[in-house]
């Protein structure tokens, strides 16, 4: 309770960084009906602007930027629930089930940008949904749901499109619900056409983007990257060998242990393998289980795609910090750790984290209230 208080702490706080982008963007839209930033169109995920236009009820205006900030905070206590509500599908213990969830809420990461203009909170809450509604698909209604959910993800962050993946193996592995409930030739026709509205503004979205893609005439180019240091370059930068151009340090590899270590600035091969190799070593212990494998390709190829993005802002991982303390407690089973020890081990790192937090509640207020 005491971090949820604390995610609020960023509700009256000035916007910064990528804040400031979608404000405007979102100024745009409502003063000249287009999705341009500083005066060029933008190719900049919309989820974000247009909930910002929506929570002002179309007049944008920062002494009312507290309601987009708190859809953005309440979509993460969605994503919380599902996230909940799939540890209980796998079967996992109350206990361990409550410290996952525990140990996610008093995440610095959780808490810094649950509350924020950033769509990480969205995609938080909307990822979770995506991966409960991957267990429960029986019928037709359950394939729309989660198109509908995927599409809203990739309008939010474009890397999740990679979840195609993990959906189409789900598909596969119920394809005989599908294939039984659409041999009704009502429920077809009804769902089929549900299902090509999904997939509407994905393509309205991408024709946009390719109308002025190659032009040089938008502000923020995902493309200009590739075409000065190549694929490769990306890759190193993803992986955090170099320094990307945009950015004052290195991320990738070397940034993970700022997931877990509330250390601003924080960067080293060594503490982050330390914590990233006991992960996957609890991934692979849990391949065999189904509901496992969702979560463990869901996580690898959105880390991929973020290599393959040559990107890697710790605020990116945020709905992946479940899928991390899963395998460390699968890692920490295997080593013999009993689940009352667990509780402990949580108990001590959640309160060290929100001793933290209430260090950092103080000087937030003292600086921005």
């Amino acid at each position: 309770m005491i971090a949820l208080v604390s995610c609020l702490r960023n509700i009256p706080v000035a916007l910064t960084g990528d804040e400031i982008t979608y404000f405007n963007i979102a100024q745009e839209l409502a003063n000249n009906g287009r999705f341009y930033h500083e005066g060029l169109p933008s190719m900049v995920s919309p989820v974000m602007p247009f909930i910002i236009l929506v929570g002002t009820f179309f007049q944008p205006d920062e002494s009312i930027i507290w309601i987009p900030k708190l859809i953005g905070f309440s979509f993460s206590l969605i994503g919380l629930n599902f996230l909940w509500r799939f540890l209980k599908a796998m079967a996992i213990s109350d206990t361990n089930a409550t410290c996952i969830v525990a140990l996610t809420i008093c995440n610095p990461v959780f808490i810094r940008f649950s509350a924020s203009l950033y769509p990480d909170a969205i995609a938080f809450g909307l990822f979770w949904i995506l991966i409960y509604m991957m267990t429960r698909i029986k019928k037709m209604k359950h394939l729309f749901i989660i198109l509908l959910v995927a599409a809203m993800l990739v309008l939010t962050r474009y890397v999740f499109a990679v979840l195609l993946i993990p959906i189409v193996f789900v598909f596969y592995q119920n394809r005989q619900h599908l294939l039984k409930f659409a041999a009704n030739k009502s429920n077809f026709i009804v769902y089929s056409v549900l299902i090509t509205l999904t997939t509407i503004p994905l393509f309205l979205w991408t024709e946009y983007i390719l109308s002025f893609t190659g032009e040089r005439s938008t502000t923020i180019s995902y493309f200009s990257r590739y075409e000065q240091d190549g694929l490769f370059g990306q890759i190193k930068t993803g992986l955090g060998f170099i320094k990307g151009e945009e950015v004052a340090r290195v991320n990738g590899i070397p940034a993970f242990a700022t997931v877990f270590l509330p250390i601003t600035g924080f960067r080293s091969w060594f503490v982050s393998l330390a914590i990233l190799i006991p992960i996957v070593i609890g991934w692979v212990l849990t391949w065999k289980q189904l509901l496992s494998k969702i979560i463990i390709i869901s996580a690898f190829i959105i880390l991929s795609g973020y290599v393959l993005a040559g990107t890697g802002f710790s605020r990116y991982w945020l709905g992946l910090i479940p899928i991390f303390i899963f395998g460390i407690f699968s890692f920490a089973k295997k080593m013999k750790f009993s689940d009352n020890k667990l509780y402990i081990a949580t108990l001590i790192i959640c309160s060290i984290y929100i001793l933290n937090e209430i260090r950092l509640d103080i000087l937030v207020i003292q600086r921005d209230w």
